[in-house]
């Protein structure tokens, strides 16, 4: 048995390398400027409560895998390491778990994170990519992307070690996991998903409950 755990993430525009100013500006458009103010700060209790987590565990037997990183090794703590200097509470939560010992794993395929990157910019101009060809072509893309990070994790992952996924919520790789491969979800996807919903279409007290759950400490049991 392999044990993965799984931490279904919010991603920050520090995560997001070019593309995020413009992906910003149009979802703080959708909203407030005092839930967009809210949100930033559940984002911050989010990250607190996995750093609390993780300082727990024996970072020499984890092995991390990160959506968006194209390589492991050397190459891949460089891409961790600049994001990290952007501000990005992701990488620096990584950026310490290597410091602590911790095995950086490559878990994209770079080419599908090409297409990605591409499809990203089409979406932004929308005389490119026309709304009615967008939703297709990203749900193909995120499930081609979905089992070629399981692929990654199950020919990587040693017995005896513990994965660390840290993905964005709309993903579903467990899915495309073998059953001797145990996901610990951190967090429900499903929650974290119904949130960024709240944030653009909820009710306050929706968008504040749900909040509540992603700040709140991790109790995990590991076996």
């Amino acid at each position: 048995m392999r044990r993965l755990l799984l931490l279904p993430v919010i991603h920050q525009p520090a995560d997001l390398g070019t593309i995020a100013t413009g992906m910003v500006d149009r979802s703080m458009a959708l909203t407030s400027p005092t839930r967009w103010a809210r949100h930033e700060r559940t984002v911050q209790r989010f990250w607190e409560a996995a750093t609390a987590f993780l300082d727990q565990l024996d970072a020499a037997r984890l092995q991390l895998y990160q959506d968006g990183l194209p390589a492991g090794g050397e190459a891949g703590r460089r891409v961790v390491a600049e994001a990290a200097r952007r501000g990005s509470h992701n990488y620096r939560l990584i950026q310490t778990l290597l410091d602590r010992g911790a095995e950086l794993c490559q878990t994209e395929d770079p080419a599908l994170l090409l297409r990605e990157y591409q499809l990203l910019h089409q979406l932004m101009d929308g005389a490119t990519l026309p709304a009615a060809e967008a939703q297709p072509a990203r749900a193909a893309l995120l499930a081609a992307r979905d089992e070629a990070m399981a692929e990654r994790i199950v020919t990587s992952l040693q017995e005896g070690r513990i994965g660390l996924l840290l993905v964005g919520a709309d993903h579903d790789v467990a899915a495309y996991l073998p059953a001797d491969v145990v996901v610990t979800p951190l967090k429900e996807p499903k929650v974290v998903r119904a949130y960024v919903h709240s944030l653009f279409a909820g009710a306050d007290d929706v968008m504040e409950q749900l909040a509540t759950y992603l700040g709140a400490s991790i109790d995990a049991a590991l076996e």
